[in-house]
């Protein structure tokens, strides 16, 4: 069996920076009987980690249990929107971290403060202005909210919430249309309220390993050229003998006399490793 990527084909050189950027629901400090510290970073991590994808989290703040083997987040517990906004001019801290990826998911605390509808639009609009003006090659994923329980946080808070969400996707496509590089995922939106702590607000242990799950899954589906940036190499992998040649390499990592041996994720993605390997299960995957 031949199998040949006609197209080139991105290996992994470098390690990607990924900011975690919100509030409480990124960080998981939110009380001592609902926190979760590390939130959905832990399963985003454990994912990372199980498909052998080298990434690095950023930001100013840090915490989590032993098992998120990094621990750096930009999740500002009680920040509104323009809050952020106000930390990311006045603080320099995408200057300074260099993201080449942004996790935005910000909005509960304006909810809860019962700003208007108007005002936490507005204030997304110019964040996301701020952060494709300061970073104009960072790739921006904007979720949405998780939903407000209304037997605890009432109907108003619990409604205004699933209205917001309603304006993000539009927000976000007109972003998209001025040029900026700016992705809407329902990651927040994904979870219901069965999924929250029994603040209301917050999600649950299982539910922030949910919302790991579909922040991974949008990265997979949106930023995989980014979280797999590296030498681009045309791989062919030979029947006759069973052994992977690189084929047209500009500087790579790889020794073009040895014979690599491709690894299958649990996403599809595969990679190399030294050794020989069977053609019959060596498919080629972008990865």
């Amino acid at each position: 069996m031949n199998y040949c990527m006609e197209n080139y084909t991105s290996f992994v050189t470098s390690t990607v920076r990924i900011m975690p950027l919100g509030d409480s629901v990124t960080s998981g400090q939110h009380g001592p009987r609902t926190s979760t510290p590390g939130s959905y970073r832990i399963q985003l991590w454990d994912n990372f980690v199980s498909d052998r994808l080298r990434v690095d989290f950023v930001g100013s703040l840090s915490n989590g249990p032993q098992e998120l083997g990094d621990k750096d987040h930009e999740g500002n517990g009680a920040y509104a929107i323009h809050g952020l906004n106000n930390l990311i001019i006045e603080e320099s801290i995408l200057s300074i971290h260099q993201p080449d990826i942004i996790l935005l998911i910000t909005g509960a605390n304006d909810v809860i403060r019962n700003y208007s509808l108007n005002r936490m639009y507005t204030d997304l609009s110019n964040l996301i202005d701020t952060i494709t003006t300061q970073l104009p090659n960072v790739e921006l994923l904007v979720s949405s909210l998780t939903p407000l329980n209304p037997l605890i946080k009432g109907d108003r808070a619990a409604n205004k919430a699933r209205d917001f969400n309603n304006l993000i996707p539009d927000l976000v496509e007109d972003k998209a249309a001025e040029g900026k590089n700016v992705i809407y995922v329902n990651a927040g939106g994904s979870l219901s309220v069965e999924d929250l702590a029994t603040d209301g607000i917050h999600p649950s242990a299982s539910g922030y390993d949910e919302l790991g799950d579909v922040w991974y899954q949008a990265l997979l589906e949106n930023s995989a050229d980014i979280l797999l940036n590296g030498v681009r190499v045309r791989a062919d992998v030979s029947q006759e003998t069973e052994t992977l040649s690189f084929v047209e390499p500009e500087t790579s990592v790889f020794a073009s006399s040895k014979t690599y041996l491709p690894f299958e994720n649990n996403q599809g993605i595969v990679g190399f490793e030294n050794g020989s390997f069977d053609s019959e299960s060596a498919l080629p995957y972008l990865w």
